[in-house]
């Protein structure tokens, strides 16, 4: 679960896998060009924090990998 969506500023990934895990970040745009990445970011809970508000407004895919699972979804940026 990926919200708000779309987002300005932050956005927040939901997942049970998140749970007491550290994940790296990968955000492409729609071209599949790789626009961030962050490694071993920790979960608070079951919920993880990203900030997305140095991205252009459009349209992005994300990917939170973790040890042996790959959360992805999609969101869209506004103009901040």
């Amino acid at each position: 679960n990926i919200f708000p969506n779309p987002a300005e500023a932050i956005i927040f990934v939901e997942a049970e896998a998140l749970s007491c895990k550290k994940a790296d970040i990968r955000i492409y745009d729609m071209e599949g060009k790789l626009m961030f990445q962050a490694k071993d970011q920790s979960a608070t809970g079951k919920r993880l924090k990203i900030d997305v508000q140095r991205l252009a407004a459009g349209q992005y895919s994300l990917e939170v990998l973790l040890d042996k699972e790959i959360i992805r979804g999609s969101f869209a940026k506004m103009k901040s």
